[in-house]
């Protein structure tokens, strides 16, 4: 059974997490970005190409997303 203390830990975790990619994104950080995904990630996602398979293939699916903004992002 998960204990109060327990789900308070891993709800921080959580924000933690998805706060550091969130300001990754924000900023453009390539790296920081990556930072968040395993070697052999596959993902499926609506610009094409459709799949991706390894952080490698990603990379350059957010590369390519990402040079089309000028600046940092806004959320």
């Amino acid at each position: 059974m998960t204990t109060a203390t327990g789900r308070e830990n891993n709800e921080k975790e959580i924000r933690r997490l998805t706060d550091s990619w969130a300001e990754a994104v924000r900023n453009k950080d390539i790296d920081a970005i990556m930072e968040h995904y395993s070697e052999d990630v596959v993902v499926f996602d609506v610009p094409p190409p459709l799949q991706d398979k390894g952080r490698d293939a990603y990379r350059k699916h957010w590369e390519n997303w990402l040079k089309h903004f000028d600046g940092p992002l806004e959320c």
